[in-house]
């Protein structure tokens, strides 16, 4: 492993997402409510090992905790 790679590593994580929803018995409409990284875990979703400019890998961090709530009708 080269030393780039070893910089690169990240720690292993537990990733929670759910989502509950209530729908009408004639399904006209459903109301849901979801959380995406719901323990708000800090990891990247890419990581560029090159480290042309900056002699270090480069990432982006996945997204915090979101939640909503979502509506839907059918007619």
């Amino acid at each position: 492993m080269t030393l780039t790679r070893q910089l690169s590593a990240q720690d292993a994580f537990e990733l929670v997402n759910a989502r509950i929803a209530f729908e009408a018995i004639d399904r006209t409409w459903r109301l849901a409510a979801y959380v995406k990284n719901a323990f708000d875990e800090d990891y990247f979703i890419n990581i560029l090992e090159s480290g042309v400019e900056t002699g270090k890998p480069e990432g982006f961090l996945a997204p915090p905790r979101t939640y909503g709530l979502q509506f839907s009708y059918t007619f």
